[in-house]
This record gives structure tokens, sequence and C-alpha cells, in this order.
């Protein structure tokens, strides 16, 4: 299929539309950065779209802001054939369902989905995703199955039950964070200092609001204030701010503890709670537990905060300060701004950066063996890739033999003589003479 994403330049258009393409959509873009288009096009392989004939697309996301959104989908509804699926990805729904639900007897597929994430995000493996059908059909199906094969937790709402529930998802999540942000502030208080005497439970509190307050500031803005249900929500938090603080007023630990006690029955079962934190706690730890276990060994490492990756052997660790041998020279890098590149990762990295060598062998073997399983059997070495090169048997073979060739292929930083010697004593072991 087909897909055309409005707004494929932005943070989240183009998450999607590399997420669409990679599983196997061909994806076109339309945004007004067109130079930022022209480069995702380049570097995914992606179409950019002249917005001349939107009737070839089976597929039209809408990935712009909620007051943009309405505009591209009365622009965009008449020039689509009919079958087409026209869908938003917004964060409020209320106007946006409205909108597409007029469009009914167009003959379009119609829907509007919120998948539960920020751009930031590497992968949408385990996010929740919000689906609220209009006009279903083959086009929504395809759409949801590209969500659900990506281990995504997709389920159906309302635009109601949506806006309602994400005023606190969202709307109070975000405005606590405005709040706690500007009481920081408005104490003077650099919080960089504040990281070392940093608790988990402070380090969670941090990561939160700085997610809030310096990704998109005009897009919070607008997810606030375009719920109808999040001024229900920021008068009540007002209100009991203000309890708290004649509670506190008072001098009176019983009252104020008893209060805490009363709130803390929202939560039926707080085990399964507690437990959620201590996954994100352990995670941030695993991290920094691998690096500082990793002395003497190579990583391939993204810093977190420029997306530029370092490729080296750490020398050592001490602190939150990590010293890594890159390219003959050290470096210093700082280990909570760090994250470890997936196996993938870095051999595609290695494969860009470094050159390959490689070590043939050619050996004797019964005829009855099999060249794939001798690959098996050596494929516990893993620093070299192995192929077969050859094989054949002739007047120079013995007899109830044949010559097999194989190719040890690895990168110009793998210790070559011990993949030689690793290669050797596997092969002299399963009995085969070298030729």
């Amino acid at each position: 299929m087909h897909i055309l994403v409005i707004g494929g330049a932005g943070a989240f258009g183009s998450f999607y539309a590399k997420q669409f393409h990679d599983y196997g959509f061909e994806v076109s873009i339309l945004d007004t950065e067109e130079a930022r288009a022209k480069e995702l096009s380049e570097k995914y392989s992606l179409n950019i779209f002249d917005g001349k004939d939107y009737s070839k697309f089976d597929i039209v996301v809408v990935s712009v802001q909620n007051e943009e959104a309405i505009k591209a989908i009365k622009k965009v509804a008449p020039l689509l054939s009919g079958g087409t699926l026209l869908v938003d990805f917004c964060s409020v729904k209320s106007a946006v369902v409205k909108e597409l639900s007029s469009l009914k007897k167009t003959g379009l597929e119609l829907a509007s989905i919120h998948p539960m994430h920020g751009p930031r995000v590497s992968s949408i493996a385990g996010v929740p995703v919000v689906c609220i059908p209009i006009v279903s059909g083959e086009k929504l199906l395809a759409i949801q199955k590209f969500f659900q094969s990506n281990a995504t937790n997709l389920f159906s709402s309302t635009a109601k039950e949506h806006d309602t529930t994400l005023a606190v998802v969202q709307g109070l999540t975000h405005y606590s964070q405005f709040v706690s942000a500007g009481v920081i502030k408005e104490l003077g208080i650099n919080v960089k200092d504040t990281v070392h005497f940093g608790s988990p439970n402070y380090s969670l509190f941090l990561s939160l609001m700085s997610r809030v307050v310096l990704q998109n500031p005009e897009l919070y803005a607008q997810i606030q204030l375009s719920n109808p249900y999040n001024k229900k929500v920021r008068k009540i938090f007002s209100s009991k701010a203000k309890e708290f603080e004649k509670i506190c007023l008072k001098g009176n630990s019983a009252e104020l503890s008893n209060m805490i006690i009363e709130e803390s029955k929202l939560f039926k079962d707080p085990e399964a709670f507690l437990f959620e934190g201590d996954k994100v706690i352990d995670a941030a730890n695993y991290v920094i537990s691998i690096l500082k276990n990793g002395v003497g060994k190579r990583f391939l490492l993204e810093n977190m905060l420029t997306h530029s990756f370092h490729y080296g052997t750490i020398k050592e660790v001490s602190g939150n300060d990590l010293v890594l041998i890159e390219r003959h020279s050290e470096k210093k890098l700082c280990m909570p701004k760090l994250r470890v590149a997936t196996k993938k990762e870095l051999y595609v990295w290695r494969k860009k950066n470094l050159a390959q060598k490689h070590l043939d062998y050619s050996f004797l073997v019964p005829n009855e063996c099999d060249a794939k399983s001798i690959l098996n059997a050596i494929s516990f070495i893993k620093e070299a890739r192995f192929e077969i090169i050859d094989q054949f048997s002739g007047p120079s073979i013995p007899f109830g033999k044949k010559s097999i060739s194989i190719k040890a292929c690895f990168f110009e930083d793998d210790d070559k003589k011990i993949i030689d010697e690793k290669v050797r004593s596997t092969l002299l072991g399963l009995g085969f003479v070298f030729r």
C-alpha cells in the first residue's frame, strides 16, 4: 500500500514515515519544510509528494499539530479516492473526530489514532496506541496490523473516553510538571547541582519534567489548551494544592499523614505500581552496571543528547565519567547520557566505518560431510562471519574425500591471530586435514 504522511518532515511524522517504510509500505511525505523533507527522503528512501495527485494513495496520515490537523483534513478529503483511509495522529480527539465524522458519506475509510509516545522513542514495542474507528475497512485493518506486528498495545476507544482519560494522562501530568519547573526556577536553584544529591525518585521526577518542558513547548501548550477536560483538572489541582498547604501550615503531621494514606487508596494494587517504577530505575542502573563492568571491552555508545556515536574500548570508569579509547585517543564521556547500541547497530556501524578483512581455509572432509554443518560447528566464533567459497573432489583429492574452502570475514580491529587460532583448532578438532 502507498501511504502519504502529511507533516512527514516533523519529528513525529518522520518517525512514522520511516516505520511505515521499514514495514514494507511505499511511503511519500508532504511538508512545508522542503529542505528537511528532501534530507529525509534521501536518508530513508522516501518519496516527496508534489501535492498534485492525492488519488494514488491508499492511506493518508495527518501528522501535524491539533490546530493544523482540521485545516489539513478539510483541504485533503475532497481530493482523495473512495476507499482511501484518512487518519490523524492528534493528541486531542474531540474536535478532529467530529470533523472526520462529518465525512462519513464520502466513501472514505476514517479513523483517529493516537500513538502514546513522543518523537524520542526508538521503537514502538509495548507502546499503547489508541484507535477510534469511524468508518472501517481493509485499509484500517492494514494500519492496525502494522501496529500489532510491532508488539504494540493497540486498543479501541471513543473521542470522549480518550479526552477525559488524557486529561489525567497528559493534562495533569504536563500541568504538574509545568508548575514544578516554575517552583524550582522561582527558588533560583541550579538543577544541575541537584543531580548530585538525586535519589532514584528525584531522578525520575526530573526526567519527566525535562521531557515535558524541553521537547516541544508549542505542542505541550496546545495539548493543555485544546483538551476541553483539562480545565477541570487544573481547577482541582489548584484546590488540592491549597488544601495540602493549609494542613502543612497547621504543622499537624498526623493530619497530613492521614491525608496521604487516604489518597494512597487510589492505588488498588500498590505493588504493581511500585514495580513499574522499579523497572525504570533498574533499567537506568543496568546500563551503568554494564559500562562499569565493561573495562577493557569494546562498545558502540550513543550520546542520547547529541545522537552522536562513539566506538572504542573502555579504559576506566570513575563516578559518572567514562574514559573511552577511540581511534587511539582518550575521550571522556558522561555515563548517564549514554546508550549501549544493539548488536545489529554495532554491526551496521562497523560495516560502514571499518575496513573488512578475511582469512581463507581449505581442508579435506569425508564426502558425506555437509559444508553447512561445518559452518554451524564454527559459528561459536563470534569475532568472524563465515561463508563457503568452494567445494570439489577430483583426481588430486584422496578417495572418499572432498575439499571444502571457507572464508572467515572480520573487521580491521578484530584480532586476526585469535580468529585464526580458533578456526584452526576447531577444524583440526573435528578431524579435518588442511590442504
